[in-house]
């Protein structure tokens, strides 16, 4: 028997190729799915991730530049502010003009 540890790294030298391999295969893998995801999202496909719904915070920040440009009136902006942030129905308007 020339060497009791030859067996072992007659086993690392197979096995340690194979296992870079594989790895490398799922690298590959990785980068073709997220070269795919982004071509999807490029040309306006889904990529299977939902767009996140709008705050009340967005919300509130919109209603606030209508106010300032003089779209809406302040009694407007309280009601609709109410309603976001109390989930009431919302108020029917009748403007001065």
């Amino acid at each position: 028997m020339p060497f009791a540890g030859f067996h072992y790294v007659y086993f690392l030298v197979l096995l340690v190729p194979i296992v870079v391999v594989v790895l490398a295969a799922l690298l590959v893998w990785r980068i073709q799915q997220a070269v795919r995801s982004g071509a999807r999202a490029y040309h306006g496909e889904p990529t299977g991730q939902l767009a996140a719904p709008s705050g009340v915070a967005d919300e509130l920040s919109k209603l606030a530049v209508l106010l300032q440009q003089g779209l809406l009136t302040r009694a407007e902006f309280d009601d609709q502010k109410t309603r976001l942030l109390g989930s009431q129905p919302p108020a029917t308007y009748e403007r001065d003009q």
